[in-house]
């Protein structure tokens, strides 16, 4: 039998709302141990953030982590897979999506 995403999820995500500051964001994730954040609204996720995005759209872009927040920098699309899926599954779903990083959190890929 396939293996299921929720086999490779890890615990509940780290999140943080758009308005918090880059400087804010990084240190969540260093704290947390983990590359991103999940950006909520409403209940729902409506995007996140990477450590990959302070990188590129903060340092590299000479932006002011203490002023530049989550908003700024963040990724607004998000999709999921549901934890019951084969990690084919979500290998397919994140090629057809060119998909290239995921949160993995118990509930889903964000």
């Amino acid at each position: 039998m396939a293996q299921q995403m929720r086999a490779l999820m890890a615990p509940p995500p780290v999140a943080l709302p758009g308005t918090a500051s880059v400087h804010e964001v990084a240190r969540a994730l260093r704290d947390a141990e983990m590359g991103d954040v999940i950006v909520p609204a409403n209940a729902q996720v409506c995007g996140m953030g990477t450590d990959r995005d302070i990188v590129v759209r903060t340092v590299a872009a000479a932006q002011d982590p203490a002023t530049t927040t989550l908003a700024d920098i963040g990724s607004h699309a998000s999709v999921t897979v549901p934890p019951r899926d084969s990690v084919e599954e979500a290998v397919q779903f994140m090629r057809t999506h060119a998909i290239r990083r995921g949160a993995w959190c118990r509930s889903g890929i964000w």
